[in-house]
């Protein structure tokens, strides 16, 4: 299955998503992103199925978690 990934600004607000979307039924994994290039330096991710797209959003959005949508270079 495909995978989708949002980013977090912080592995504590990465770990506080988790746990909201685990309380939905929709499983993820904590990932760390690393832009060596970028002034934003290291990231955390959450990785899903991408048919939980827009549920995983929704839960988000409803949780105040603030999150990117993640281009891989």
């Amino acid at each position: 299955m495909k995978k989708s990934i949002l980013t977090v600004k912080t592995i504590t607000i990465g770990l506080k998503a988790k746990k909201a979307l685990s309380g939905c039924g929709i499983k993820s994994k904590l990932v760390k992103i690393d832009y060596t290039n970028s002034e934003n330096g290291c990231q955390y991710g959450l990785e899903f199925d991408e048919k939980d797209f827009y549920e995983v959003i929704s839960t988000l959005r409803k949780h105040g978690i603030d999150y990117g949508v993640y281009k891989s270079k």
